[in-house]
């Protein structure tokens, strides 16, 4: 055997070697990703749940029904916990939206999410407060997004939920 066929033989084994470390190397980047969408979507609920926290008082659960049906049509006292909170929502939601960017979170967590979000501002007080507040200062692929989610249609009327109902006084 010549020298020049050995380096051909060395040249394949070489091409050989470098295919199965880039097949290999494959094989973790793409566990690698499941493994990170898992533990953010894990994360994600966590935070979602501190968001939410707010909401097992039955006041602000109230004063949030009742921006959702008619902001900006409340209080001093009632607007500013009403925008807080939903500006914790959109916060919120604004984080998902640059983790699925990022490829860090799944589509399915993702639109659920952004479902969510989307009933909330397709209340005719959430798309006030998402035309006055959200749309000049978030970032604009977030809120085209959720405008094109809204345009979808086929969401939930987040005004039916039972802590977000009307007391007497407040229809």
């Amino acid at each position: 055997m010549n020298l020049e066929t050995l380096g051909n033989i060395g040249d394949f084994l070489g091409g050989i070697a470098v295919l199965v470390t880039l097949l290999y190397l494959a094989v973790q980047i793409r566990a690698n990703t499941r493994a990170t969408q898992s533990e953010n979507r894990a994360r994600v609920a966590m935070e979602y749940m501190e968001v939410m926290s707010p909401e097992s008082d039955p006041e602000l659960a109230r004063i949030f029904g009742a921006g959702l049906r008619k902001y900006p049509d409340l209080s001093q006292d009632d607007l500013a916990r009403f925008g807080t909170y939903l500006n914790r929502q959109s916060l919120f939601f604004q984080a998902v939206y640059a983790r699925y960017e990022r490829g860090q979170l799944e589509r399915q967590t993702y639109d659920a999410y952004l479902g969510w979000y989307a009933c909330l501002v397709a209340t005719p007080g959430g798309g006030r407060w998402l035309d006055d507040v959200v749309r000049p200062i978030y970032v604009s692929s977030m809120v085209e997004a959720v405008d094109a989610r809204v345009r979808q249609g086929g969401l939930f009327d987040a005004t039916l939920l039972p802590g977000y109902q009307p007391q007497s006084a407040d229809s």
